[in-house]
């Protein structure tokens, strides 16, 4: 029988300072979207990422322009914004480090 796989890698560039937050639950949270391009298509692609509990607090003083590499999976999440709600595909990291 086949077995699933939901592992990614990228690294790239913060769009953004990362942005650091406390859940209902007593859980923090850093959001950040990292732009990731190639040398075959130099145009970027953004990949939003959340950083969950000792991962939150490591990233959350990560700054735009930060060069980082990431590890983990991808997972659907609901997130609201000024025109609803929409299921959106983010990386939920379990790896990453900030690349000098």
């Amino acid at each position: 029988m086949a077995r699933n796989l939901n592992e990614i890698v990228i690294s790239g560039n913060l769009v953004d300072n990362a942005i650091y937050k406390e859940t209902k639950s007593d859980r923090v949270v850093t959001e950040f979207v990292v732009a990731v391009s190639n040398d075959v298509d130099p145009a970027p692609a953004y990949i939003s990422v959340d950083a969950w509990d000792a991962l939150a607090e490591i990233t959350s003083d990560w700054q735009k322009g930060d060069r980082v590499i990431v590890s983990g999976r991808i997972k659907g999440v609901l997130r609201q914004n000024t025109s609803g709600k929409h299921q959106q595909l983010v990386l939920v990291a379990a790896w990453l480090n900030q690349i000098s």
